[in-house]
């Protein structure tokens, strides 16, 4: 941000979200970090809250019982599967479209 002379408010971060299931986002800003480190460290570094997320969706379809008895902390670290990627693929076109309009 420095090197680049960027505002808060001209960035975007992108970041998984354990409380949507893969395939879904939300697009926000001026939240909290609602809990999430990756987001958090962010805010503290930048000094404020004041920007664009991009928040994807990655936990198993059903939710949090079908991914077993895996730790979220776990299970974000693992390889997504195939059908998961091309999901994530979908996602692009439509993010795209939503941060331009």
């Amino acid at each position: 941000m420095d090197f680049y002379k960027l505002a808060p408010e001209n960035i975007v971060i992108i970041y998984d979200d354990l409380d949507m299931e893969i395939g879904k986002y939300k697009i926000s800003d001026n939240l909290s970090s609602a809990g999430h480190k990756g987001i958090q460290s962010v805010m503290d570094h930048v000094g404020t809250q004041k920007f664009k997320r991009i928040r994807i969706g990655v936990e198993k379809e059903g939710g949090r019982k079908n991914r077993g008895n895996i730790s979220g902390e776990d299970f974000v670290l693992q390889d997504f599967e195939k059908e998961e990627i091309e999901k994530l693929k979908k996602l692009v076109d439509k993010i795209q479209f939503n941060l331009i309009f």
